[in-house]
């Protein structure tokens, strides 16, 4: 294999590693289901694929060149990758999550791309707009003051007949919508969460504290 050829292939695929990691890093340090070496695979993959693709290859007839339908593939690699981001989609009572994520995998996948066809200088200029869309702006969501936010409320009380009755009837009273999410019951307790979509300057402090003056509930807390 032409030693040119090689060196060429080493460079693409550190810096699809470099950049895919950046990405990953921003994630994994968020927490997020899909973390460092996942967006690492995803640019990585997509940067080999595209590899393959995009330089022309000798056949045994006569030593033949074949170049491959680059478009094809590239929409070959997007489509893969939206089975993965699939899955890292969520449906949590009444709220969904991972959407950031598979969106992340999704355009990490297009930096692989234009690492795999040799646009460099637009594939790193690509990975710090994405920093920024996944870092900078997300600091700027937080600050806007958007109607609702969504809240996780964890229950856990003695078990008696209609025991969620109160807590239902005290969030219907403060005008709050929800959802429950689970339900056990266990030695004499249950434990339920509700997810409730609430205003963002909501005072959660009042209705924690009318919900604990009922001796039957043992534990109130929000995530």
């Amino acid at each position: 294999m032409d030693t040119v050829l090689i060196l060429d292939a080493i460079m693409k695929l550190l810096l699809s590693i470099i950049l895919g990691g950046a990405i990953g890093f921003e994630r994994e340090i968020k927490h997020h289901p899909a973390g460092f070496r996942t967006y690492i695979l995803v640019c990585l993959g997509s940067t080999i694929m595209m590899f393959i693709s995009y330089y022309p290859w000798q056949t045994g007839a006569g030593g033949i060149a074949l170049v491959m339908d680059t478009s094809r593939v590239a929409a070959g690699i997007i489509t893969g990758i939206g089975f993965l981001g699939a899955g890292a989609i969520l449906r949590e009572g009444i709220s969904v999550k991972g959407l950031t994520t598979a969106a992340g995998l999704w355009v990490t996948a297009g930096v692989g791309i234009l690492v795999g066809v040799g646009m460099m200088e637009l594939a790193i200029i690509s990975t710090v707009a994405i920093l920024i869309t996944l870092s900078g702006f997300s600091q700027f969501e937080e600050r806007l003051s958007f109607p609702q936010v969504r809240r996780i409320l964890h229950v856990r009380m003695a078990d008696i007949p209609d025991e969620r009755t109160m807590v239902e009837g005290l969030l219907e009273s403060c005008r709050l919508k929800f959802e429950m999410n689970s339900f056990l019951h266990e030695k004499g307790e249950i434990s339920f969460t509700y997810t409730v979509a609430m205003p963002r300057n909501f005072d959660i402090v009042p209705i924690t504290a009318e919900m604990l003056k009922d001796e039957r509930i043992l534990e109130v807390r929000w995530t």
